[in-house]
């Protein structure tokens, strides 16, 4: 399946929003929020919910597969049936068809896909917020480390 990137993270960026349902009331007024203020959102969202000692020892510090796991909880508005999976997958590729291997591995990878496109997202808009997630993962694993605890199995 061959696709034009541009136009594919263009639309796999619409669908991440998309998904995403955050108002914002401003001087007794409702008003959609920005790309910007969705993945600080999401961001918060996630390492309140997710992202504490447990997860970081069975992950082994990954933030985007501590991420994915995340997700797969559906603490989003994410398809997660695989017949709207696979029709957001051709939307957002362009396309009519996939073929049954395509379709399989687009299944097998769509929520760390989304864990990797939506760190993009929060990388784009908030560097210096991303970069505070993984300081905080790194000094907890070098404090464990130490101690001794990181290498216990979870």
């Amino acid at each position: 399946m061959r696709i034009n990137s541009n136009k594919y993270r263009a639309n796999i960026k619409a669908y991440i929003l998309d998904c995403i349902e955050l108002e914002i009331y401003e001087n007794k007024q409702v008003r959609e929020a920005t790309e910007s203020e969705k993945m600080l959102y999401v961001l918060n969202r996630f390492t309140q919910e997710y992202l504490y000692e447990f997860n970081i020892r069975k992950y082994k510090g990954n933030l985007y597969d501590i991420l994915t796991q995340w997700l797969m909880g559906l603490p989003l508005n994410f398809d997660y049936q695989d017949y709207k999976i696979l029709r957001v997958a051709k939307q957002v590729h362009e396309v009519e068809f996939i073929d049954e291997k395509t379709e399989d591995k687009i299944l097998k990878m769509w929520w760390s896909h989304l864990a990797h496109q939506i760190l993009n997202l929060i990388n784009a808009n908030h560097p210096d917020k991303l970069n505070e997630t993984h300081q905080k993962i790194l000094s907890y694993r070098m404090q464990n480390m130490y101690s001794g605890n990181w290498s216990e199995s979870v």
